[in-house]
């Protein structure tokens, strides 16, 4: 897995002006949920029933630190400062999505190590995770 992620972010920080300042969104039902929101900026809750809550945290590329600490647990979206692109995987999902520029899923697109799928806005996603 780490291969495939280290090839991810080496895209992904290309693709912003802003690789050292990345925000994330970590789903506050994982186990260590004391210890996350110790060092989240904000828990963030649904106004939705039945959709999960998150906290929100501020740090670097290094997608494993946060605030200086490691983040044992993944984050469910994430994204730039200056918002180049988005990334987003579900914790029930066995895919992650990537939005961004023409260019950037290009890129990723003719990556050799990654496997990756176009996808339009309109695609229909019914939270099966099946591709």
């Amino acid at each position: 897995m780490r291969p495939f992620m280290d090839r991810l972010l080496e895209i992904l920080a290309g693709a912003t002006a802003s690789p050292a300042e990345l925000w994330f969104l970590v789903w506050n039902g994982y186990g260590t949920q004391e210890d996350l929101s110790q060092d989240a900026v904000v828990e963030i809750h649904p106004s939705w029933h039945g959709f999960r809550a998150y906290f929100l945290f501020r740090g670097s590329f290094d997608v494993s630190e946060v605030n200086g600490e490691i983040m044992f647990e993944p984050p469910s979206f994430w994204w730039p400062e200056d918002r180049g692109w988005f990334v987003s995987t579900d914790i029930d999902a066995s895919s992650t999505y990537v939005g961004g520029s023409l260019e950037l899923i290009d890129q990723l697109m003719a990556d050799d190590l990654l496997e990756v799928l176009p996808a339009e806005l309109d695609d229909p996603f019914d939270g099966s995770f099946d591709p």
